[in-house]
């Protein structure tokens, strides 16, 4: 049996950091990858400065929708997840992006041709999550997906600029579609 350790980190401001940090867990939301809360993966044990630098210039770049909070301030939260292999999905994986890829061309013609909002790409990825279990379940496995990784579109850090350039303007990001994976959440 495999459990991954996963490090990651969140930026948010300090009103909703503080509240996080208290209950040990996230308030899940939607998103262009689906439901759940989003954490920029960190590469190593020691040294989290890149993942933090997302964290940080992604909320910096959300900050219009922190300002009428008690305080506004941005800060980082640092994460470390542990999650059972079974519950763990890799969308970046060659064989389950193509798996993804083949289910958006069976739903092709149900999403037409305008552009989705976060909403609707939360619907598409609850859908292909339901139905990896029900995959499952039928091999008898009765269990969801908690934890899968993806490609986002990652923040311009100046100081990154070779990094955001060859990563295609990406970095790694878990989407946590269930708070019972968190061990440690900590500003």
């Amino acid at each position: 049996i495999t459990v991954f350790c996963i490090r990651c980190t969140h930026g948010t401001w300090r009103t909703y950091a503080d509240d996080i940090v208290r209950n040990q867990k996230f308030n899940l939301g939607h998103g262009r990858h689906g439901f759940g809360a989003y954490l920029w993966q960190s590469h190593s044990s020691d040294d989290w400065g890149y993942a933090q630098k997302l964290a940080i210039t992604y909320a910096m770049h959300n900050s219009k929708r922190f300002k009428n909070e008690n305080d506004p301030s941005i800060c980082w939260l640092k994460c470390i997840l542990s999650v059972h292999e079974s519950r763990f999905y890799d969308l970046v994986c060659h064989e389950h992006y193509g798996f993804f890829l083949s289910f958006l061309d069976k739903i092709r013609n149900r999403l037409g041709h305008e552009s989705l909002n976060k909403y609707r790409w939360t619907d598409i990825y609850n859908a292909f999550f339901s139905m990896i279990k029900d995959v499952k379940k039928n091999n008898g496995l009765d269990e969801d997906i908690d934890v899968y990784y993806v490609l986002a579109e990652a923040p311009f850090i100046k100081e990154h600029k070779i990094l955001y350039i060859t990563t295609n303007k990406s970095a790694g990001c878990y989407v946590v579609r269930n708070n019972d994976v968190f061990t440690k959440i900590e500003r």
